[in-house]
């Protein structure tokens, strides 16, 4: 019991002490916490800058708990690197074969084109005379039978 009423002692007189000494240095304190604070943050800033560049934060607190989600992001990443890789490679492969499709139309429409132009009547005749065939052309008109 009396453990317990010198612990109560202590702390009220701790107490007083910390009120008395707050009032006492309050305009002190003032003045010396805004240059003080101000050289403490560009300090940390230096520190944290010297810190990331050395590595030293991954023996950070929070990297040390969670390096198990780091660790999936670092998949995740490489995974998405990955798959935007591939998909360009697809993109670029598509992008051949449409324009292979297109010339391959367009060498159809020619040869379609001389097909046509060598099926004409008037050209058949002609190479028929060229090779010197027996085939002449027939005088008798067709009949479309309907």
């Amino acid at each position: 019991m009396r453990e317990n009423n010198c612990v109560t002692m202590n702390i009220r007189d701790l107490w007083q002490r910390i009120s008395y000494r707050e009032g006492e240095n309050l305009n002190e304190q003032v003045s010396d916490y805004s240059e003080r604070d101000d050289e403490e943050r560009t300090e940390s800033r230096i520190n944290m800058l010297k810190n990331i560049i050395n590595g030293n934060w991954m023996t950070w607190d929070f990297f040390s708990r969670q390096r198990i989600l780091m660790l999936l992001i670092a998949v995740l990443f490489i995974g998405y690197i990955d798959n935007r890789y591939r998909s360009e490679q697809e993109r670029s492969k598509l992008a051949k074969l449409q324009k292979e499709v297109v010339d391959k139309h367009y060498e159809d429409l020619e040869v379609s084109a001389q097909y046509v132009e060598m099926s004409r009547q008037s050209q058949v005749i002609e190479r028929l005379k060229i090779y010197d065939s027996k085939l002449k052309e027939s005088n008798t008109p067709a009949i479309k039978v309907e």
